[in-house]
């Protein structure tokens, strides 16, 4: 009995898999996402894109940021420095801008899965620790930022309601020689016709 279940289970599955895979056309379009999540190590963790989605491809403009917020002795100090400015204050940071293609795969009718790779601009911002530890009380810490070549990769679940809304979660994950990472992220994705 058990087996008879099973075996209905995944024909049923399959069959609903492979009709889905034929309509996917339904979901071609340009699609702009934002979403925010949790990365170790930082407290703020964004990321958005520009996608073209064309069947089963995709193809993908991606921008990651995870950042610290200034705590408020720093925030104090940069006031009484550049009270006068449109000036931002330096925190730790990392930013990842890459391109991307990956595939997309129908499952049911709202449901989608992505899984992405490509190529980006690493960047890593930290505290210069050489000059930190020399300076003054009144002087604001000193920030120096590396930049490396990176592999993104993401896999994404999208609810897709209609052609033009859906929303995703995403998990991200960036191999680099200086700080590789992992994330997860909630948002929403809006197609653009």
């Amino acid at each position: 009995m058990k087996r008879k279940l099973f075996l209905l289970m995944w024909l049923c599955l399959t069959t609903s898999m492979v009709n889905a895979q034929r309509d996917i056309s339904e979901f071609n379009n340009l699609y702009m996402n934002a979403e925010v999540g949790k990365i170790k190590g930082y407290r703020t963790f964004v990321q958005g894109g520009l996608s073209l989605q064309l069947e089963h491809h995709y193809f993908k403009i991606k921008a990651v940021t995870a950042y610290d917020s200034p705590t408020k002795e720093q925030k104090q100090l940069f006031k009484q420095y550049h009270h006068n400015c449109d000036c931002q204050q330096e925190v730790r940071e990392i930013g990842d801008i890459g391109l991307m293609y990956g595939r997309s795969y129908r499952i049911l009718k709202h449901h989608q899965v992505q899984f992405g790779a490509g190529l980006s601009v690493f960047s890593k911002t930290d505290p210069d620790e050489a000059f930190n530890q020399q300076k003054r009380n009144d002087e604001l810490d000193r920030f120096k930022t590396r930049t490396t070549v990176g592999i993104p990769v993401e896999f994404r679940y999208v609810f897709q309601f209609k052609r033009y809304l859906g929303i995703g979660f995403t998990s991200t994950f960036s191999v680099n020689p200086i700080k590789s990472y992992g994330a997860v992220s909630a948002g929403v994705s809006l197609g653009l016709f």
